[in-house]
């Protein structure tokens, strides 16, 4: 009998409109399913303002700051649902080394205006 290691889905969209140069405003919506961390989905979405710092071409630093609606329903040995408000605030870098060769650095924190004691950070980096 095969095991099940893995089983996660991962969408997110972000729609950004101009301000000035280098602040913008954002919308944000996701959906997210991930059994093995507990939720049978998450459904999100909110809106923010992001700035960039810096963006010569080879290198980019923004940082977003967003209040984010959750929707959380569990899967598990926690079964039920649970919806909140969050600040959220994300750092990204990028760092292109040759025309055909990046890398991304994105750490993304967030924390429940409802229960402070619940927050997330994740941080996720590629090539």
């Amino acid at each position: 009998m095969e095991r099940e290691t893995s089983n996660k889905v991962s969408s997110e969209a972000r729609w950004e409109r101009g301000i000035t140069e280098r602040l913008f405003a954002l919308l944000s919506a996701g959906y997210i399913r991930d059994i093995f961390s507990g939720y049978e989905y998450r459904l999100f979405g909110g809106p923010g303002v992001g700035y960039t710092f810096i963006d010569t071409g080879v290198h980019r630093l923004q940082w977003l700051i967003s209040s984010i609606y959750y929707y959380d329903e569990f899967s598990g040995e926690v079964k039920g649902s649970d919806d909140y408000l969050a600040g959220k605030t994300t750092v990204k870098y990028e760092w292109k080394i040759l025309e055909n060769l990046k890398f991304k650095e994105t750490l993304d924190s967030f924390v429940s205006f409802k229960n402070t004691d619940k927050y997330f950070v994740d941080s996720e980096s590629a090539i």
